[in-house]
């Protein structure tokens, strides 16, 4: 059976797959309330070659019902235990495109499930359902997770599975032979084409500003709130300056749908520095960089430090170490208006 969150992935394999496509924007932003509820925000967009094109194929390649309220109830469905929906809205854009926004209310993150961003696990296709673990930090793990936070960690379902690391000195594994190498080159203006005014995001949001995460996150230097999980357009530049889509080592990659290639991995590990490129996570790819791990941590609000350090001690394994009484003055959150919020 198809989940909600695998109806999205369908629509995006849909896209990539077919002779033409053109805009397709999917951006949902989760935003963390200080009362421990959140809301997701699904904006779903396409453009009229797409809708036509969805139309003339007719069945299950029509994309047009994912826009209708029904089809965000069904997927709501599968969204997690709670989840509710709030509002949805259609509307026609310029051009002839329709864009969908729906809005959901989620009680409980720990119970919501959406489609995985990370896509370079080798499980993927199987394993695509995103889960969230929101919980308190009571022991400093390392120097930079340090207790008295909250922390949030987005994760595929079902334990992932990665690619092997290559072992020094072991042949590279077998790719592509150079005459199925030319076949993809004959492919990539059309891929192109395909990907034009194509957009996908996913935006985590705190009521506070985010005080650090164990992959790294764009905005640090601003004390911004938000961390995107995915930003990709087409209009993302590679590491040296050139459009992504440009580069033919990476649209080779894209192409044969290697998302954790060593060209696309190259060009996006920098992203936290660097603007004008994708913000991906290749961390299932052979290639992939450092991470230590997949939680991201701001400061409790009063009601999530009543419901969960009040009464609870802090262990401090690094810098103070030593064990101290949680209080809302140590390491609770007041809002701060000249934060940089999301946008």
């Amino acid at each position: 059976m198809r989940t909600g969150s695998g109806l999205l992935f369908a629509v995006v394999v849909t896209v990539l797959m077919a002779p033409t496509a053109g805009c397709l924007h999917l951006e949902l932003h989760i935003k963390l309330a200080p009362d421990g509820t959140a809301t997701a925000t699904e904006r779903l967009r396409f453009s009229e070659q797409l809708l036509d094109l969805g139309r003339a194929a007719g069945g299950k390649k029509d994309v047009a019902p994912l826009l209708t309220k029904a089809s965000a109830l069904e997927r709501m469905k599968h969204m997690g235990k709670g989840v509710s929906l709030v509002s949805h809205t259609v509307k026609d854009l310029e051009g002839g495109a329709k864009e969908s926004v729906a809005v959901f209310g989620i009680p409980d993150l720990n119970e919501f499930r959406y489609v995985s961003p990370f896509l370079t696990y080798t499980d993927y296709v199987e394993n695509h359902v995103l889960k969230c673990t929101l919980e308190p930090v009571y022991t400093c793990r390392t120097p930079r997770a340090s207790a008295g936070h909250m922390s949030i960690a987005f994760q595929p379902a079902k334990r992932p599975k990665a690619e092997p690391r290559q072992e020094e000195g072991a042949p590279p594994p077998k790719g592509p032979s150079p005459a199925e190498i030319q076949r993809f080159r004959e492919v990539l203006d059309i891929f192109r084409d395909m990907l034009t005014d194509f957009e996908v995001r996913f935006t985590f949001e705190s009521y506070a500003p985010i005080s650090h995460t164990g992959f790294g996150w764009r905005g640090y230097k601003s004390r911004v709130n938000f961390v995107d999980m995915i930003y990709f357009t087409d209009d993302d530049l590679d590491r040296w300056g050139g459009r992504f889509l440009e580069n033919e080592e990476i649209m080779l990659e894209l192409v044969r749908l290697d998302f954790g290639g060593p060209n696309i991995t190259n060009s996006v590990y920098q992203f936290v520095n660097n603007p004008s490129v994708p913000v991906f996570h290749p961390w299932g790819s052979r290639h992939r960089r450092w991470r230590q791990n997949d939680q991201i941590f701001f400061r409790p609000s009063r009601a999530l430090f009543d419901k969960y350090f009040k009464g609870k001690d802090l262990h401090f394994r690094w810098g103070l170490r030593k064990t101290v009484p949680a209080t809302f003055e140590m390491i609770g959150w007041h809002d701060d208006p000249t934060r940089k919020k999301a946008g």
